[in-house]
């Protein structure tokens, strides 16, 4: 599990509020009023840091070790790391929280990890917060993963915002999902949620339109795809699986027939049908899509949905074989063969 995200996210000082090095190093790193300049922005934050300013030597510890401004060195960037540590800095105990996690220029130790982590959750670093959460999951203490992600969620962190509301909507917890789900900025993955709670009345009674105005802004297909492709997975969330493929098919995706067809075909979430699940993927083969005519192949050798037809097998194996495919040729000369 990966728990660094590298970003210079600086927690706001009234000490240091007024300090002009500081802010022009900041200028320059995100090439705010300035062309960017990672080079000039680490100069900046070394004349600030000579000053003492806690956020400049954190800054200093990160371009260390993401090698911005600098040649990457990892044992420069923990010293300026623990320099800052020792004296509290939030954001400096948990980026050495996660070295020491990851064994990053140290020697790995999950124990000093946590307690650096912990330290600056308390002082209220929600990456700590929801690091936390992930590393407690991992290890299976689900107690207390809980308890970091609520405080992390509460305190304003957006992932772990969205992680809790999609938890509580696995847990069918639709009302308290939707609470958080508002909250948060209106991303793919959330406008997908709120789509399946309103298409479905998850809430209250259903609201297409709702519905729909939350998913027709989600311009990303494989997005909604792998949402789909998830939900499928449990026998309690195949109804939303097939919601989102509908979406996707209305769309002309030609994935999504071929998986609506495997829906009708093995009878997932809905009733068994073999006829509507060959319709699919003829519908699909016949646009030109290669997974469903090696599909269809098969549905005619064995009358899935449709009567037995090797006349019509050898079609769409000569189809495939024009393509460039060699498993089709293959099966073309057993077929022959046989």
């Amino acid at each position: 599990m990966k728990i660094l995200r590298f970003s210079l996210f600086f927690i706001s000082s009234l000490l240091f509020a007024n300090d002009a090095f500081y802010d022009k190093g900041m200028d320059f790193y995100y090439g705010k009023n300035t062309s960017q300049d990672y080079k000039k922005a680490f100069e900046q934050f070394k004349k600030s840091s000579e000053k003492g300013n806690l956020d400049a030597i954190t800054a200093l510890g990160l371009m260390y070790a993401e090698g911005k401004g600098v040649e990457r060195d990892d044992q420069q960037a923990i010293q300026y790391l623990e320099q800052a540590s020792e004296k509290k800095h939030p954001k400096a105990l948990y980026i050495l929280g996660v070295f020491n996690y990851q064994g990053i220029g140290i020697t790995q130790n999950s124990d000093k990890a946590k307690e650096l982590l912990v330290t600056s959750a308390n002082l209220g670093n929600t990456d700590a917060q929801f690091s936390l959460h992930n590393i407690f999951q991992v290890e299976k203490n689900n107690l207390m993963a809980e308890k970091w992600l609520i405080l992390a969620a509460d305190s304003g962190h957006k992932d772990a915002q969205l992680t809790l509301a999609k938890k509580m909507f696995a847990n069918g917890d639709y009302s308290d999902s939707i609470n958080w789900f508002e909250k948060i900025e209106k991303s793919d993955d959330v406008r997908i949620y709120l789509f399946l709670i309103h298409l479905n009345g998850l809430l209250d009674n259903k609201n297409k339109a709702l519905a729909m105005s939350n998913i027709i802004k989600v311009s990303d297909q494989d997005k909604i795809l792998q949402y789909a492709n998830n939900f499928l997975e449990s026998k309690e969330t195949q109804g939303f699986a097939l919601d989102l493929f509908r979406i996707l098919r209305d769309r002309g995706n030609l994935n999504a027939y071929l998986s609506i067809a495997k829906i009708y075909e093995q009878g997932m979430g809905v009733e068994k049908d073999v006829k509507r699940a060959y319709n699919f993927v003829i519908a699909a083969a016949r646009k030109g899509h290669i997974p469903s005519q090696r599909k269809v192949v098969d549905m005619y050798l064995q009358g899935i949905g449709t009567k037995k037809s090797k006349n019509k097998s050898v079609y769409w194996l000569k189809k495939l074989i024009k393509k460039g495919d060699l498993e089709a040729k293959k099966r073309l000369e057993e077929l022959e063969k046989g």
